[in-house]
């Protein structure tokens, strides 16, 4: 290991100040080593993956389970970060986000846990970003109007009109128009009810206006403490300067006012109970035999999709390394790719459009859910799905798993651990959620972290028991009563019906409240919402704080019979990354229209002879990942030798493969039958394609509408942005709405809109 730093001096049962070291362990996988403490007074613990990445991250983490649909994990999530007690702004997040030169800055609410992450390359603004996020959490205000902004409230508008507000009710109202979103957590509720998985931690719009401030502040008194807090810390500042400063900063307040550790578990224990519900860290109810739901969800006007139908299990503990990696490994084996055994079965049934979104592992719960479904099914074919899906899992425990799909899914597992990507911040907050699935619910945080020696485990029993696959299919799914067929149909008047039971909540609530009352109290929050914070309060960074060393990636550029080839050498753990390039700025606007779709069609037919079928398992045996994609660059003025350069300036759609160095040839044998020989000839493969197509755009609407508004708005800036609208926004929306197959009188096929 490179790691040379006095960082790594701290061994197992060494006490530093008031921490104890519970365990030190090398971590060669990931090039780091585990430091895991616990704060002998208050029962917070750390643990801090210390490498020599100077990416640094911290996360602040409770476990926040809860009892009801109200959402006041949610909105505390919200609220502890408007002002605290040494930082009493009404918004510092906003002001910490302008004056920090972080990399990542969030927080989110998970279905039993709140985390508060942050991230920067800069050590002075690691502990700017640390102080104000702790100082939020443990020390919040929330005074009551930050209760009413962030929650719920009423509100009177210029006619006279009253209505609920907040931003975490707009929030979840938002959500709750999701279809998607709505099927899927009847999956969950579903095969795990009467648990905390049967409520929304988020808040259910028919709930949310029935917290209270007092126990919205109960709340966070209860669970947002240091007996129940874990902190995960990765990279290159040392772990004493760390916990000297989480103890001068937030732990000495707490000793100094003699905290004693509140049991957070038996708080929580006890309000299940009364709620009659299973407490948390207590395994649900075995089903006696399957069941089978019939729900709704919001539908668009018109909207004739068809139903989603899932099939939903639950499968054990995620926090056992052995079962959730056996889990992952059926979801594998089972829809890897769409050649695999049942995803091919299920997109060539004709039962549906394609598969439900949510089909695979849930593993960010306590218990572990394997779905496995259809959208776009006919009303009355549920048990249909059902059938199929059993019938594909008996069939693969007469005839067995092939050796080829074994291959492909441990090549997947591969690459799952040796790739090293940003996704939405940095590759830390994968490490961070690692840790959390088996950390939070009481095991050692390494636990989550044992990717190979588990994996080797796996491999051994594959290789010494002929039936170990074959017995997981059966164990955990084929022979499994826990489990729930759950039917959604989109229903056009869902939305109606969810107004009205606003407004017969509404008129509840207004027998509660004299209309001189919301008007006083809604005067008082704006006049606090108009009021400007004060940056000064936060702390500052200087210039002489800033990094001052730029990283490079040295690019060495070549030419091959005129075509220019750029090289790039990094540290990749083995991967090679490749990418094909073709600039298709030459194309008529109407074919632009069409080149989104081509990039997703092209490298899931066959190609080099083959069917789609055998193509996405050469793939998969192959390659971690092969795919077309589009890139739009700035038509900007050019000057000096970057003028004349044909590689700038222009539109592309490029092929990325990425693939370990002893499949190099057989992975770019599959590029290249994929630029020379495509088949677009199997009509039904095509229509199959396009339906997914559409349906994953009509999804996304709702979840990232305020992109495709400010895509559309921002396409008259520049060229590239008109592009990037058409490829990407609205456009490409009507695009796919439009799409359909007409067939030539040659007998080949061709798209029109």
């Amino acid at each position: 290991m490179s790691m040379k730093h006095d960082v790594y001096t701290m061994t197992k049962n060494q006490n530093y100040k008031g921490f104890t070291v519970l365990d030190c362990k090398e971590l060669p996988e990931y090039d780091a080593l585990g430091i895991w403490l616990k704060h002998k007074k208050t029962g917070l613990e750390v643990f801090h993956m210390a490498c020599d990445d100077k990416e640094n991250l911290f996360a602040f983490s409770f476990a926040t389970p809860p009892t009801d649909s109200t959402g006041v994990a949610h909105i505390l999530e919200h609220s502890v970060l408007c002002g605290s007690k040494k930082y009493p702004l009404k918004d510092p997040f906003i002001q910490l986000s302008n004056q920090s030169v972080k990399t990542f800055l969030n927080a989110m609410t998970f279905s039993d846990k709140t985390v508060y992450p942050a991230a920067t390359v800069s050590e002075k603004d690691y502990f700017n970003l640390m102080s104000v996020y702790g100082d939020a959490v443990f020390f919040p205000l929330l005074q009551e109007w930050t209760f009413q902004q962030e929650g719920h409230r009423l509100e009177v508008d210029e006619k006279g009109t009253v209505s609920i507000q907040g931003v975490v009710y707009n929030e979840m109202k938002g959500n709750y128009s999701s279809f998607e979103g709505v099927a899927a957590d009847y999956s969950v509720s579903g095969v795990l009810p009467n648990t905390i998985y049967d409520v929304d931690s988020g808040g259910s719009p028919e709930e949310i206006p029935l917290l209270t401030y007092e126990n919205f502040v109960d709340f966070h008194k209860n669970h947002y403490t240091p007996s129940n807090c874990k902190v995960f810390l990765y990279g290159n500042i040392s772990t004493e300067k760390q916990l000297d400063f989480i103890q001068r900063e937030f732990l000495d307040e707490f000793e100094k006012n003699n905290y004693v550790p509140i049991d957070t578990k038996e708080i929580d224990r006890k309000k299940a109970l009364e709620k009659g519900r299973i407490p948390w860290n207590e395994a649900p109810r075995a089903f006696d035999s399957p069941l089978f739901l019939e729900k709704a969800a919001p539908a668009g006007e018109g909207d004739t999709r068809g139903e989603m139908v899932t099939l939903s299990w639950f499968v054990g503990d995620s926090s056992d390394p052995l079962t959730s990696m056996e889990a992952t490994l059926l979801a594998y084996i089972l829809m890897n790719h769409d050649g695999s055994p049942m995803t091919r079965a299920l997109l060539e049934s004709g039962l549906g459009e394609d598969l439900s979104p949510n089909c695979g592992i849930d593993g960010e719960m306590h218990w572990l859910v394997f779905n496995i479904g259809l959208r776009g099914v006919e009303k009355g074919k549920a048990q249909q799905v059902e059938k199929l899906i059993m019938e594909v899992l008996e069939n693969l425990c007469n005839t067995g798993i092939s050796k080829e799909d074994i291959e492909a899914t441990l090549l997947s597992f591969d690459f799952s651990q040796r790739e090293v990507k940003r996704s939405g911040g940095p590759y830390s907050l994968v490490l961070m959620r690692k840790t959390l699935r088996k950390w939070l619910y009481g095991k050692s945080p390494f636990e989550g972290l044992k990717f190979l020696e588990t994996l080797k485990e796996i491999e051994e029993n594959i290789l010494s028991n002929p039936d170990y696959l074959v017995s997981l299919v059966k164990r955990m799914l084929l022979h499994n009563k826990h489990r729930v067929l759950v039917a959604v149909r989109p229903d056009e008047d869902y939305g109606k019906r969810a107004a009205e039971k606003e407004q017969l909540l509404l008129n509840t609530l207004l027998k509660t409240q004299s209309l001189e009352t919301i008007k006083l109290r809604q005067e008082a929050l704006h006049r606090i919402q108009q009021l400007e914070d004060d940056p000064s309060v936060l702390p500052h960074l200087s210039l002489e704080d800033l990094p001052t060393d730029i990283d490079f990636i040295q690019t060495e550029r070549k030419y091959i019979d005129s075509v220019p080839v750029f090289i790039n050498e990094e540290a990749t753990k083995g991967i090679i990354y490749g990418t094909v390039g073709f600039p298709v700025d030459n194309l008529t606007p109407e074919e632009y229209k069409l080149l989104p779709f081509f990039c997703n069609v092209v490298t899931s037919v066959g190609f080099g002879g083959q069917s789609w079928v055998d193509t996405a398992l050469r793939d998969a045996l192959c390659t971690g990942g092969f795919a077309a994609h589009l890139v739009t660059a700035p038509f900007e003025e050019s000057e000096g030798t970057a003028k004349n350069d044909p590689t700038l300036d222009r539109d592309w759609l490029f092929f990325s493969v990425k693939m370990l160095q002893n499949h190099t040839k057989e992975a770019l044998n599959l590029v290249k039958d994929c630029l020379m020989s495509p088949d677009f000839s199997d009509k039904k493969r095509i229509q199959d394609l396009a339906r997914e197509y559409r349906n994953d755009f009509l999804s996304s609407i709702l979840p990232l509408g305020h992109n495709y508004v400010a895509s559309r708005v921002g396409r008259f800036l520049s060229r590239s942005k008109t592009v990037d609208e058409i490829w990407n926004g609205f456009s490409q929306l009507e695009t796919a709405l439009s799409c359909r197959i007409r067939e030539r009188a040659t007998g080949s096929f061709c798209f029109s809109f």
